[in-house]
């Protein structure tokens, strides 16, 4: 998931990375990432050092538009969609939506009226 989210956020600041309770477990002492993955012959889990660049690679809205869209609403709310998940994995805590924000975002507004999306 780390991984995926510095491909489309971009990599992380020495400083966010330094802060992070965990960090050692995930980055080098360089800020490179520590990848977890799974053999393909052995099965077995080994770490291996990936080198995020500082831009992003990954485009979100290509990524939820991977699904096919049937028409031109179902297209604006996955729009909404990503501005909100957008908001929501701002990597500066201080900086990212709060619980609050994010109840009064338009998507949550847009939800009751989805078919995809089931309470």
């Amino acid at each position: 998931m780390i991984k995926l989210m510095m491909q489309i956020k971009g990599k992380f600041s020495a400083k966010m990375i330094k802060r992070g309770k965990f960090s050692d477990e995930f980055f080098t002492e360089q800020g490179e990432f520590l990848s977890q993955e799974i053999d393909p012959v052995t099965k077995k889990i080994y770490v291996k050092e990936v080198n995020v660049s500082g831009t992003p690679t990954k485009d979100l809205f290509s990524m939820l538009k991977a699904v096919s869209l049937n028409n031109a609403e179902e297209t604006k709310s996955l729009s909404t969609f990503k501005d909100f998940l957008e908001k929501c994995l701002v990597l500066d805590p201080n900086k990212r939506f709060t619980a609050h924000e994010a109840l009064c975002h338009n998507f949550i507004n847009l939800a009751p009226n989805l078919n995809i999306i089931k309470r």
